[in-house]
């Protein structure tokens, strides 16, 4: 489940990413495509590292005219989303907008010095729309630390084929502050160890009221800067007692691959989990 909602809920901030551009140069995106590979570390458990890596793509009725494909986040660094819990099944965000889940053949491969991951179609569905998503086998265990210089093929089909992209690496993520069990409120600031660039850092925050029921889920994009605060329109979102806390916080590092009329987005992530029960 919790890899399952990790795809939609990446796809759409990628899918966000393109459609809030208001100053890019017209383009005629019509495909976008998503291959990421993650080492997450789960310091909700025993500080256990594992890896996992997926893959989905995209198919628009119209061109994403105002997307700017060398600058996918730009819009989006530094802003936030504040939703309830009837706001996190990503359904009803797919079925409002015009597109549809694509084949980009039968398998993926992630590979290195050796093959490293094998990630195979699976059909599946979210509400009325038909969902095809890639996954890794759960069954096999993806070596960790995740090796450098690895590349990525994708056979095609409705999503063309891309042969032997090298995935950029990602310096491992840890956030400094807060801690795991820290209290999060309307005025925490964040930071985590190093910076890098042409990444950008991802941070999810819950919170639920006494009885547990009613939950707010915060997600912000930031920049990889070494800090960040919530910025003042998501304070204005949020109540005076708001207390959450740390769902996960990662660090993608990504690059962007055109062909044609497609657009593939491919990021190398590294997360540090601290509640990996919020899938």
């Amino acid at each position: 489940m919790r890899l399952f909602k990790v795809v939609v809920v990446v796809l759409l901030v990628a899918l966000m990413g393109a459609c809030s551009k208001t100053d890019a140069p017209a383009s005629k995106v019509l495909k976008l495509g998503l291959v990421t590979v993650d080492e997450v570390f789960d310091a909700s458990v025993s500080d256990d590292t594992f890896v996992e890596a997926y893959g989905a793509f995209l198919a628009f009725e119209q061109p994403l005219s105002d997307f700017d494909p060398s600058k996918p986040y730009d819009d989006l660094l530094d802003t936030c989303t504040v939703s309830d819990e009837s706001d996190t099944d990503p359904s009803p965000i797919i079925e409002d907008e015009a597109f549809e889940f694509i084949r980009a053949g039968e398998s993926l491969t992630v590979t290195g010095a050796r093959p490293y991951a094998v990630l195979d179609k699976h059909e599946l569905s979210l509400g009325e729309r038909p969902l095809i998503v890639y996954m890794a086998d759960p069954g096999r265990v993806l070596a960790t630390p995740v090796p450098a210089g690895l590349t990525v093929s994708i056979p095609g089909d409705a999503f063309p084929a891309f042969k032997d992209v090298t995935l950029r690496s990602v310096t491992p993520f840890r956030l400094a502050s807060p801690a795991q069990l820290d209290a999060i409120n309307k005025n925490t600031t964040f930071t985590w160890n190093s910076k890098s660039n042409n990444s950008v850092i991802m941070i999810d925050v819950i919170a639920s009221d006494t009885s547990g029921t009613n939950m707010t889920f915060v997600s912000c994009t930031a920049k990889d800067d070494g800090t960040f605060s919530f910025p003042p329109e998501t304070k204005a979102l949020l109540a005076d007692t708001f207390s959450g806390h740390l769902s996960t916080a990662s660090r993608q590092a990504y690059q962007i691959e055109t062909r044609g009329d497609a657009v593939l987005l491919l990021s190398a992530s590294s997360t540090h989990m601290f509640d990996n029960n919020a899938f």
